[in-house]
């Protein structure tokens, strides 16, 4: 039995005894951003569901599904370089959420995360003779037309992004990518917050939009992506 495998049994014991909990509520194609020790094992669990996969382009931590409760568990790489890290979490249920993740040189609670108002129909919703498509809510890396329009987004998401600090709401760039045309916006929750209604957006020429916090909290953001022709 090797270091993580015992690492993996301690935090198992661990989260039966009552400690507090990195706690989120999201939606689908929601975000969340939590902390992971450097120096100690991480939970991460879903509320009713299991993770089934975890995309980053490079980590400096290794991760272990359990088998049973479909929990996932994060430990630092010896030697590796911890930083913040973004990507994408799919669970059993076929939801998927982004995520940010930073590390911390202490140890952490288990992270539990809580997705509410979970739709049964299929993600995509017709607009006329266009769709507007959640590409979170589809498997990354998929293949197709449809999976070219996913994958570019999570280009964009992962890669493209930039700061929020100091910067407006409204559209913060545009420029092509993967043979289309991206618009990327900032939308604020000014002082009531604000409902992204990813629809709204399906005018001529757009092909897909992804709303990395479709409930935009009072005085919050949240990044919009619009693919075009």
């Amino acid at each position: 039995m090797n270091r993580f495998t015992i690492s993996l049994l301690l935090a198992a014991l661990a989260a039966t005894s009552a400690q507090a909990e990195q706690k989120f509520k999201t939606r689908e194609n929601g975000k969340v951003a939590f902390r992971v020790s450097e120096n100690d094992v991480t939970r991460l669990r879903f509320v009713g569901d299991r993770v089934v996969e975890i995309i980053t382009d490079e980590t400096a931590f290794e991760h272990k599904n359990d088998e049973n409760s479909g929990d996932l568990f994060f430990r630092k790489i010896e030697g590796a370089e911890a930083k913040v890290e973004r990507g994408f979490l799919i669970t059993e249920k076929g939801v998927t959420l982004s995520f940010q993740m930073t590390p911390v040189n202490k140890p952490t609670d288990d992270i539990v995360i809580d997705v509410v108002g979970r739709k049964t129909k299929a993600s995509k919703t017709s607009v006329g003779d266009r769709a507007v498509i959640s590409p979170a809510r589809s498997v990354p890396q998929a293949s197709g037309y449809k999976g070219s329009l996913i994958n570019v987004i999570r280009d964009v998401v992962l890669n493209d992004l930039p700061s929020k600090k100091g910067r407006r709401a409204g559209r913060s760039k545009s420029y092509s990518k993967g043979g289309f045309k991206i618009d990327v916006h900032l939308i604020s929750g000014g002082k009531s917050g604000k409902q992204i209604n990813e629809v709204e957006f399906a005018r001529k020429g757009v092909l897909a939009v992804w709303a990395e916090a479709p409930q935009v909290p009072v005085g919050g953001s949240s990044w919009l992506v619009v693919v075009r022709k």
